[in-house]
């Protein structure tokens, strides 16, 4: 399976990539629900002083990682808030999640009924794809527009306004925007030792703290299956902390049992 490939990280700085092949770094992402509560702390080291003059404040920032022979995913994409030089020739950086698009693209559209009128989720289609995110997931109920619509406003506004019509949620994660019903949650993860569980911690009653080799799948929210060596639960993600350096590829998550009606 692909945890037993070659352990592959990346961050892209205003469209430069550093490569953990070619460039000694390390980062530490933390990730709620809460898009405003999500952050990185990245080091860089050894890098000339032209490379650490990429590393400026309000720069884009993505973080990928994953497997050579599986697949890599994204991290974490924000802006740069800090830079502070470091005593091995490089850079320590602060960087919080940003989505600007989200909350500052205009989107300006009038949306035709035509014979048979036009669908909600065709409408969300539309205006997501003609968006500069363009990523997305739509999983709600449909409603028909007879007369039309009219999107006048910021694609998070009209977007949202569009998700009151059929009781669902909008939201950005990883930049990618999800329309969905509100109790959505994805596919379910199954995490047992073959798949790169490494540790399971009680927190609490309910609540636990696993340790798994770094995932780019669990996110925030996600729903698991743990099946440890004498324990098996369902649970729900609170918090998602992906670790690497030269010693560390793994994510780190706080759980709580899924509770069952």
């Amino acid at each position: 399976m692909e945890y037993n490939f070659l352990r592959i990280a990346k961050i892209i700085v205003d469209g430069k990539e550093f490569h953990s092949d070619n460039v000694e770094f390390q980062f530490n992402v933390d990730r709620r629900f809460s898009n405003s509560g999500n952050e990185a702390d990245v080091r860089v080291y050894y890098i000339s002083k032209e490379t650490k003059n990429l590393f400026k404040k309000n720069a884009k920032i993505d973080i990928l990682a994953g497997y050579q022979m599986g697949s890599v995913g994204l991290l974490f994409t924000g802006l740069i808030d800090e830079v502070e030089f470091n005593e091995k020739d490089g850079v320590d950086i602060l960087c919080t999640e940003n989505n600007k698009e989200w909350t500052n693209e205009v989107v300006n559209k009038s949306f035709k009924s035509g014979g048979s009128g036009i669908s909600l989720k065709e409408i969300v289609k539309n205006i997501i794809e003609n968006s500069t995110i363009k990523n997305h997931v739509i999983d709600c109920e449909d409603y028909t527009y007879t007369r039309g619509f009219n999107a006048q406003g910021t694609l998070k506004s009209e977007l949202t306004k569009l998700s009151e019509v059929v009781g669902a949620v909008t939201y950005i994660k990883k930049n990618r925007i999800y329309f969905v019903r509100k109790n959505y949650t994805g596919s379910e993860i199954l995490l047992t030792s073959d798949s790169g569980l490494m540790e399971i911690k009680n927190k609490n009653e309910d609540g636990y703290v696993l340790t798994t080799l770094l995932n780019h799948r669990l996110e925030e929210d996600g729903k698991i299956t743990v099946k440890g060596r004498d324990i098996e639960f369902k649970a729900v993600i609170d918090t998602v902390s992906h670790k690497y350096d030269r010693n560390r590829f793994e994510t780190v998550l706080e759980v709580h049992k899924e509770v069952t009606t």
